[in-house]
């Protein structure tokens, strides 16, 4: 692969849902795959909701952009060659504020 795709849900969506409505535009050969054959795409996933007692929604924000770039630091580890790849983001709702946090 000579790039790669990170997609990032919403809030209240899932990692595989959110980019299906007929078909999963994301990994259906018909579809993204077809169009960028060189591209490794991936989705990123985190909990669907912010709520918890221990966090509040901003600190909740900050943990997924960190686990966001802790996820793609070991898929494009320097061991691998993949470190220098660009990345394309693909953000449905909250997914672009956690790529802008990242």
């Amino acid at each position: 692969p000579i790039v790669d795709i990170v997609a990032i849900h919403g809030l209240s969506e899932d990692h595989n849902e959110t980019w299906t409505k007929e078909v999963n535009w994301l990994k259906d050969s018909d579809m993204l795959p077809a169009a960028h054959p060189e591209a490794r795409i991936m989705t990123f996933g985190y909990p669907r909701t912010l709520e918890s007692r221990d966090v509040s929604p901003a600190d909740g924000l900050i943990l997924i952009a960190k686990a966001l770039l802790r996820q793609l630091s070991k898929k494009r580890s320097p061991l691998s060659c993949n470190s220098r790849r660009p990345i394309i983001f693909i953000g449905h709702s909250f997914g672009g504020i956690v790529i802008e946090n990242a």
